[in-house]
């Protein structure tokens, strides 16, 4: 329980409305981060993404911009540290983070349950969300 809360947790303070944009495309983690930073927007945060409004219009998995670094703590895309607490632990898909393979330090948040889980961020599984 302690690594799920080490590897990361999100704020989930009351955030005003983002204007959202979404990949066409699925896409690694890094390419992402360069569409939204080529549209001068920033990857979304788990408190962006979560919300229910945006996510019952977005039916496909999304990264976040949030990924763990070799030091093992999670950092936000413009490199502030992730404090941790107990809520963003029930907000991972059963089983989750898991780090199966080795190589799961970036997240998406899956279309269908709006759970997290973590993924290698070189695979091109998701479409980048920005904000």
């Amino acid at each position: 329980m302690l690594a799920k809360l080490i590897f990361l947790s999100f704020a989930m303070a009351a955030v005003a409305k983002p204007k959202v944009a979404s990949s066409d495309v699925q896409m690694n983690w890094e390419q992402a981060a360069a569409y939204c930073s080529s549209s001068n927007q920033s990857m979304l945060t788990y408190a962006y993404a979560g919300q229910k409004s945006y996510t019952a219009r977005n039916n496909k998995p999304l990264w976040l911009g949030i990924r763990r670094c070799p030091t093992n703590n999670a950092r936000w895309i413009d490199q502030k540290r992730v404090d941790v607490t107990e809520a963003i632990a029930q907000r991972f898909e059963p089983g989750q983070p898991d780090n199966s393979s080795g190589d799961e330090n970036c997240l998406v948040i899956i279309a269908n349950s709006k759970l997290l889980k973590d993924i290698p961020c070189g695979a091109a599984v998701a479409f980048a969300g920005c904000s």
